[in-house]
């Protein structure tokens, strides 16, 4: 009856995190149907000075001298992600700086919106000498296990 406990409290955090993120995304993605209170996202994000530009997003913040976690250049190469995987894999517990992780969703967006528009996305398998292409499905908030199939399949 305790794990039982234990995996319901779980359960409940991990949806209240994801109901906090979502309301975060609605707020700042920019939609201009109105939202239930009235106001659109793009309204909400213009009055709290958020760009609704995803690619401006986090280019205003300052990372502050006292920060030793990684750094992020853009465009972003193979060695900068591998730091960046290194990194939440060996000191889990020491956050990314928030400009990195407004950067990195604001960029995550934008090549959505250009990309994905449609549930299907074609897309050859790379010409190596694997020949194979993985694709990860919903973790489930579970990064641990995409990390996993990272290491398993390559980086």
């Amino acid at each position: 009856n305790q794990m039982e406990m234990g995996d319901e409290s779980d359960y409940l955090n991990q949806t209240a995190t994801i109901s906090r993120v979502e309301n975060m995304l609605r707020t700042y993605h920019p939609a201009s149907t109105p939202m239930p209170n009235g106001n659109s996202a793009v309204s909400m994000s213009k009055a709290a000075g958020v760009s609704i530009t995803p690619l401006d997003w986090g280019e205003d913040m300052q990372v502050e001298a006292s920060y030793t976690g990684p750094h992020l250049k853009f465009p972003l190469t193979l060695a900068n992600v591998q730091q960046v995987l290194h990194h939440i894999r060996t000191k889990p517990y020491e956050l990314i700086h928030r400009k990195y992780v407004c950067q990195l969703v604001g960029r995550s967006v934008d090549l959505f919106n250009k990309l994905l528009k449609n549930s299907v996305y074609d897309m050859a398998v790379p010409d190596t000498p694997d020949g194979k292409l993985v694709i990860c499905g919903d973790t489930h908030g579970q990064l641990a296990d995409f990390l996993w199939v990272l290491k398993q399949n390559g980086e």
